[in-house]
C-alpha cells in the first residue's frame, strides 16, 4: 500500500487536496513500458497508467463532489461536471507514482487542458 497526496492545480477547485491510499499491486503490469506522460495525449500513456491515472481522478472527483453537496455549492458542482473529464496527471509514469519513495511527493492534478 502507498499512501498518495493529491492535489488539483486548477484556478476553481485549487484548494482541494487528498490523502488517498493505494495498492500499487493493483496497478503493476510486468509488460507494460513505464513512459513519462504528459497528460494531454492519450497515445502517450500506457494502459496501466490509464487505469491509474483514471482511478485517482475519479477519487477526487468524487471528494470533491462530496465536499461541494455538503455545502449546497450547486453551482460548482455544475461546473465540476462539466470539467471532470478533463481530470488528468502531467509529467508522471506508473512507477514515480507507485514507487515507495513517493509517499513524501505530491501528485497534482490538472483539470483545464
Amino acid at each position: 500500500m502507498v499512501q498518495l497526496d493529491l492535489r488539483v492545480s486548477c484556478e476553481i477547485f485549487w484548494k482541494y487536496e487528498m490523502k488517498l491510499e493505494v495498492d500499487s499491486a493493483d496497478f503493476i503490469e510486468p509488460n507494460d513500458i513505464d513512459i513519462i506522460n504528459n497528460g494531454c495525449c492519450d497515445h502517450c500513456k500506457t494502459a496501466t497508467f490509464s487505469r491509474l491515472e483514471r482511478y485517482l481522478c475519479d477519487a477526487m472527483i468524487s471528494h470533491i463532489h462530496e465536499d461541494l453537496a455538503l455545502n449546497g455549492d450547486n453551482e460548482k458542482i455544475e461546473t465540476l461536471c462539466n470539467i471532470s473529464s478533463k481530470f488528468h496527471i502531467h509529467g508522471q509514469t506508473t512507477n514515480s507514482i507507485l514507487n515507495n519513495n513517493n509517499n513524501n511527493s505530491i501528485i497534482y492534478i490538472c483539470t483545464h487542458c
